[in-house]
């Protein structure tokens, strides 16, 4: 009861000062991979990357040996809105780490190849331990040479899309990270290599007028 009665206080007080919300806001970042090795707002652990080139493409090649590792933007904040990466990989495991406090503390969009040449996406949390799994049909047999990936992240959705098709390899409900979001990572499973490039997010925000 307390707790309601002071958000109504303070709703009051917002609605006197002349505080409200005036609409939404995009914020577009582009997050060079390409600047792992030598950009200092990189944090790398458990990878060793090098600027390469794919198929024509400039890209960051990640490679990790001993166990999984991790490469994100120390000073990056996010929590909805829309993110774009393009990943080429011939197998092992591969993902976009969300909400990402720290090494061991993240959300994580993961691919990964199987024995029969088929790929599983999935959904885990370290943070909350939820998880959801997927086969991803429309990679099944196909040449993985630049697979376009988009996350779309709103409200307490996540629609994981590839090769701008229409319907979604994953959804994930009851998404709730904590405001005002982590930073984006990319991630990588024991014994996985993996090429990414265009690394992109659209973050959106609530506009805030006094």
């Amino acid at each position: 009861m307390r707790f309601f009665r002071q958000l109504l206080d303070e709703a009051s007080s917002l609605f006197f000062l002349g505080v409200g919300v005036s609409g939404m806001r995009k914020i577009e970042r582009e997050l060079d991979p390409a600047g792992i090795p030598s950009d200092g707002r990189w944090r790398v652990s458990g990878l060793r990357a090098e600027v390469s080139e794919h198929r024509g493409e400039r890209a960051v090649l990640l490679e990790c040996a001993d166990r999984d590792g991790l490469a994100w933007l120390e000073d990056l904040q996010f929590a909805e809105g829309e993110i774009r990466i393009d990943w080429a990989s011939g197998a092992g495991s591969l993902g976009i780490a969300l909400d990402v406090r720290d090494r061991e503390r993240f959300d994580l969009i993961r691919f990964s190849s199987q024995r029969s040449g088929s790929w599983t996406v999935e959904f885990v949390s370290a943070l909350s331990g939820a998880s959801e799994r997927q086969v991803v049909a429309e990679l099944n047999g196909v040449d993985l040479d630049w697979v376009r990936l988009k996350i779309v992240i709103q409200k307490d959705r996540i629609a994981v899309i590839i090769n701008d098709h229409n319907i979604p390899c994953l959804r994930v409900s009851d998404y709730r990270p904590e405001p005002p979001g982590g930073s984006i990572g990319l991630w990588l499973g024991q014994g996985s290599t993996c090429y990414f490039t265009n690394l992109k997010c659209v973050e959106i925000r609530k506009q805030i007028r006094i």
